[in-house]
């Protein structure tokens, strides 16, 4: 019998503004809080794929098995934006942004949640 999936997902979306300069400067510990956060928020990690540009700038994408996960650095800002997709009711973002924000120490954060569904859609 196939199971069915409710049509349901939360989309966390996020600036974290004037970061510590160490923090968002150090690639491998900035992904292993995010890698982190995804866990601890209950998703799973599938793959990712990143790229460090020139000036430190960093993007990453996590595939997760309910969809994904970003961040883009502005290292030259000490700021960056993320987004947490996950479907179903499962996951919770707030245990994503926790880690972040412990890690990060932005001394702003301008987030958003958006609730997708049959219903959020305009007929």
């Amino acid at each position: 019998m196939e199971r069915q999936h409710k049509f349901f997902g939360k989309h966390y979306l996020a600036s974290f503004i004037d970061c510590n300069s160490d923090s968002i400067n150090d690639i491998k510990s900035l992904k292993t809080n995010m890698e982190n956060g995804i866990i601890k928020s209950s998703a799973n990690i599938l793959s990712s794929t990143e790229k460090i540009f020139e000036n430190n700038g960093y993007t990453i994408i996590f595939l997760l098995s309910e969809s994904h996960c970003s961040i883009h650095t502005y290292p030259e800002n000490n700021s960056l934006f993320t987004d947490l997709f996950t479907c179903g009711e499962v996951c919770n973002y707030k245990e994503y942004e926790k880690i972040m924000i412990d890690y990060l120490k932005p001394k702003k954060v301008i987030s958003d949640l958006i609730i997708r569904n049959e219903s959020h859609y305009l007929p």
